[in-house]
C-alpha cells in the first residue's frame, strides 16, 4: 500500500469524506469524525494511523514498526511507521474496523441520516 492506494481504499468505504488537515495529512472521516490519517510528508516518522479496539492495539503494538499513535488525543489508535509494516489485506481489514468503530460511535440520528442520504442517491 502507498499514499494513493490508501486514499482510494478509504474513499471506497461508505460515507467517507476526505480532508487535508494540517499541512501534511490526509484525514478520512465518517460523520465528521476521523477514522484514518495518512501522512503525506515522506520525512515523517509514521505513514498511516487509525483507530482500533483496545485489544487490537495491545496486540498490534507488539509488532515491529507499529506504535501507539503519538497524538495524545488519539486513544486506541495505532501508527504504522511503514505502509508495509503489515500485509495489505490485514491493513485494509483494520481500516474497515476503524471506520466501523467510528461509525457506530456516532449519534443514532447522524448514522441514520448518512444511511438515508446514501439510499436517496
Amino acid at each position: 500500500m502507498n499514499i494513493e492506494s490508501a486514499r482510494r481504499f478509504c474513499l471506497s468505504i461508505p460515507f467517507t469524506t476526505e480532508l487535508i488537515q494540517w499541512p501534511d495529512a490526509l484525514t478520512f472521516s465518517v460523520g465528521g469524525k476521523p477514522f484514518t490519517v495518512v501522512t503525506l510528508d515522506p520525512a515523517s516518522s509514521h505513514r498511516i494511523s487509525f483507530r482500533c479496539t483496545p485489544e487490537q492495539q495491545a496486540e498490534l503494538v507488539k509488532k515491529r514498526d507499529i506504535i501507539p499513535c503519538p497524538d495524545p488525543e488519539r486513544k486506541h489508535w495505532i501508527s504504522l511507521l511503514r505502509f508495509d509494516a503489515m500485509e495489505e489485506k490485514e491493513l485494509k481489514r483494520l481500516i474497515r474496523t476503524s471506520h466501523q468503530l467510528v461509525f457506530s460511535s456516532l449519534p443514532p440520528r447522524l448514522r441514520k441520516g448518512l444511511q438515508g442520504y446514501s439510499a436517496g442517491k
